[in-house]
């Protein structure tokens, strides 16, 4: 408490003062003068003091703030297409960065002051004589050996993984049954440590964080003595050890200490944009920002900001299509959140113009601003380049393979060499004036060969032939079939589209294999045509004349399977009858045998009378 009302007494002063000496040495424009000069028709604001001023949701499209003083302007939900911040200064005013650089030395003293109290009483409580304090004095010194390397978020992990474990090691003693005297000793000494341990890892956390605060607001020497102040701990805590007279409490604070300039170490390395610790880079970021310029969902569109100090800066516009930032400092300490300067690489390029041999693969690069940009062997592939304008930019030998160029500007650029695989341009995209000599349609060679598919074929395109040739190309609707074509459906759908677009001259320009199945059909339509409509609509009725075709063939294949059943049914009764007849057949055949047997039977009935009457008659005689 005692320290907040010194610095309240040292910040209180110089508040003053600041305030005296912006107004003597350059008076403030209010935001109303500016805005009823705009409303008149004047756009040149240059060279002016805004610093606190508010242009919330106002429209200050097209003015220009060249060289101006924006520090801690509001210009939140603006309308700022076009304007200009040229070498404008941005960001915190002053006496509010002298505040968070100062309470950012308090929160580093009061956590020392801190932990100094916690190892002195540690001192006091350990037996110097027990073997187990020198053992997880050891255990932290080594934690501290591999963590060097790894992040803060590591850190926490593994610090409770380790005060865990001490817990779980008192608690097995406890269940072998270990003398009371022993684990009482163990217990007393784990929960000590367990303390210092948490405080070590906190305060780990809290000083990157300070250092990286005080890095984003000050230069180098608000840095030194951040540094210099923790290095003042650290002595601090050697002396607090040596009256203690505890070795193996030395051992431990020895760590604690470490792990103070190891938490500098990792606050300097989030300054410096290391992944690892990004998203304490992230929160610095946020907390020095406030209060400084703000473009919070301001539409940029146009804007120009060549040579702006963006440092401590909120940049999170609703609209970036266009935005100059071209040599401007401290953009990297800038709130930018999810927008395209939220990657490293791509903020890089935008400030340098300079991505010679570098990798974008996938990058977000929609609507932005790289006239004249280097980009000669770049690897763009996959990359959204939509909106975005490179007029003069050299992309000789980029990879613009699937690039996404709806919209994009390539006046007069250079893309000799380059490779355009399947890239998404249309009739937005400017390719007026490029300079080319040749391209290749492949990023790699096709199967077992060299053959990339270089147009031309040989020579070199003579001046205005590639703008030519692609404007020959963005007269075409291009379906790709990876799969047998259906002729018969392509053909109703084809005919059903030029039916239903009477006044739009379709022509199919050619049918072309790829190879490995692939079919490419190219319909000629007007260079205005809503060609993405025009390729839905075919690709939709082509799939439903499929449809149509299945549904007619079923209908077919069903008529086909009751004719068959019929056939089977009256097979199955010319069975039956064939049945009924051998029935009827054998039935005679029994008949007649029973008759033969009767015949039989009666025929030797009358033989046999014959012959009586025979022997009778010879009796007789």
């Amino acid at each position: 408490m005692a320290i907040s009302k010194f610095y309240v007494k040292l910040i209180y002063p110089f508040i003053v003062l600041t305030y005296i000496r912006s107004y003597i040495e350059n008076e403030k424009m209010k935001a109303s003068e500016i805005l009823k000069r705009y409303a008149e028709g004047e756009r040149n604001f240059q060279k002016v003091n805004l610093r606190g001023q508010s242009f919330k949701g106002e429209n200050l499209s097209g003015a220009d703030f060249s060289k101006s003083d924006i520090r801690g302007v509001n210009f939140s939900e603006a309308i700022l297409r076009g304007t200009r911040f040229s070498k404008a200064k941005a960001g915190l005013k002053n006496y509010l960065t002298i505040m968070f650089i100062l309470l950012s030395w308090e929160i580093i003293l009061i956590l020392g002051m801190g932990l100094l109290k916690s190892i002195f009483l540690v001192a006091l409580v350990l037996d110097s004589g027990r073997i187990n304090n020198f053992i997880i004095s050891i255990i932290f010194l080594l934690m501290f050996v591999v963590l060097l390397r790894s992040s803060i978020l590591k850190i926490l992990i593994i610090g409770f993984g380790t005060i865990t474990t001490a817990m779980i090691v008192v608690g097995i003693m406890l269940i072998a049954g270990a003398g009371s005297e022993i684990v009482i000793s163990m217990v007393h000494e784990t929960v000590m440590l367990t303390v210092i341990a948490a405080m070590t890892i906190a305060g780990t956390a809290v000083t990157a964080m300070a250092i990286a605060v005080v890095g984003i607001l000050g230069e180098i020497i608000p840095v030194a003595i951040t540094i210099g102040m923790v290095l003042a701990i650290v002595g601090a805590g050697v002396v607090v050890v040596g009256r203690a007279g505890v070795f193996e409490v030395t051992v431990v604070v020895a760590v604690v200490e470490v792990f103070l300039i190891f938490g500098t170490y990792i606050g300097w390395r989030a300054i410096k944009g290391d992944l690892k610790d990004n998203w304490i880079r992230t929160f610095a970021v946020a907390i020095a920002s406030l209060g400084g310029t703000s473009f919070y969902n301001a539409d940029l569109t146009d804007a120009d900001f060549t040579g702006a100090t963006l440092k401590n800066t909120d940049l999170r516009a609703k609209n970036f299509t266009r935005v100059c930032w071209k040599d401007t400092i401290k953009l990297d300490f800038a709130r930018v959140g999810k927008t395209l300067l939220a990657q490293s690489e791509v903020r890089e390029l935008l400030v340098t113009g300079n991505g010679y041999n570098k990798s974008y693969i996938h990058a977000n690069l929609r609507g932005a601003y790289l006239v004249g940009a280097n980009l000669n062997k770049a690897n763009l592939k996959y990359a959204d380049l939509s909106e975005a304008t490179l007029a003069g930019a050299n992309l000789n030998k980029a990879n613009l393979r699937e690039v996404n160029a709806i919209g994009t500007d390539f006046t007069h650029s250079y893309m000799t060499g380059a490779c355009i695989e399947a890239w998404n341009i249309d009739r937005t995209t400017k390719l007026k004036g490029v300079d080319c000599q040749f391209i290749y349609l492949l990023e790699y060679p096709q199967h077992y060969s060299d053959d990339r598919e270089r147009r031309p074929s040989s020579g070199n395109f003579q001046p205005g032939e590639f703008t030519k040739l692609f404007e020959h190309i963005l007269d075409t609707v291009d379906l790709i079939f990876r799969e047998a074509i259906d002729w018969k459906a392509f053909v109703a759908a084809y005919k059903k589209i030029k039916v239903e677009n009477e006044d739009t001259l379709l022509e199919i320009q050619s049918i072309e294999d790829k190879r490995d199945g692939v079919i490419v059909v190219k319909v000629k339509v007007p260079l205005d045509t809503d060609k993405e409509k025009i390729h839905q609509d075919l690709i939709e009725n082509y799939q439903l004349a499929i449809q149509a075709i299945e549904e007619k063939y079923k209908t077919l294949l069903e008529a086909e399977k009751e004719q068959i059943e019929a056939k089977k049914e009256q097979i199955e009764a010319k069975k039956e009858q064939i049945e009924a007849y051998k029935e009827r057949i054998e039935l005679s055949r029994s008949q007649i045998k029973t008759l033969q047997e009767v015949i039989e039977n009666l025929t030797g009935f009358q033989l046999l009378n014959k012959s009586s009457q025979m022997s009778n008659e010879d009796d007789e005689s």
